[in-house]
């Protein structure tokens, strides 16, 4: 049977070592302020993502906040990379299976802008209402600029030449 007078050295140790860890304990506590509920509303996250068909490229958007902040498109061997500031969305332009070119981009704005893919060249159309590729190659763009005209585009993606 343990005694009393063992039993109370014990919790008296135990408490001694408690107050010398006090110390270090509220330091540690006062260098790392706990985050705040909302926090994370703020911190930069992936949004959408794609890859091209030929598997060449990829991109992907930064949100920060509610709206997308950049586009970033980069190449999956890692040699080249683009960043599109204010841009929203984006479609790869295959003109055949293994050959993506072009990438198609809408800015937050309603721009519209190509992008040659592998290079930094970036070609920015104008403020569009609406635009669609060719579904069974995407050689072919349309776009509807906007303003009072509401002019249709088409365009050669393969050659960069527009019929108007």
């Amino acid at each position: 049977m343990v005694s009393v007078v063992t039993v109370l050295r014990q919790i008296r140790r135990l408490v001694a070592g408690l107050l010398m860890c006090t110390p270090l304990f509220t330091t540690f506590a006062l260098a790392k302020p706990p985050l705040p509920p909302n926090a994370h509303a703020t911190w930069p996250s992936v949004g959408e993502a794609q890859i091209s068909d030929d598997g060449r490229f990829a991109t992907y958007a930064i949100v920060e906040g509610a709206r997308p902040s950049k586009l970033m498109v980069v190449s999956t061997d890692a040699r080249w990379k683009l960043e599109l500031p204010a841009a929203a969305s984006s479609r790869f332009a295959c003109e055949r299976v293994n050959d993506c070119g072009v990438l198609v981009f809408q800015k937050t704005d309603g721009g519209l802008g190509l992008v040659a893919l592998g290079t930094q060249s970036v070609e920015l159309l104008g403020s569009i209402d609406a635009y669609k590729l060719s579904e069974n190659s995407g050689r072919w763009l349309a776009y509807l600029l906007k303003g009072p005209e509401r002019e249709l585009r088409i365009r050669d993606l393969s050659t960069r030449r527009e019929l108007r």
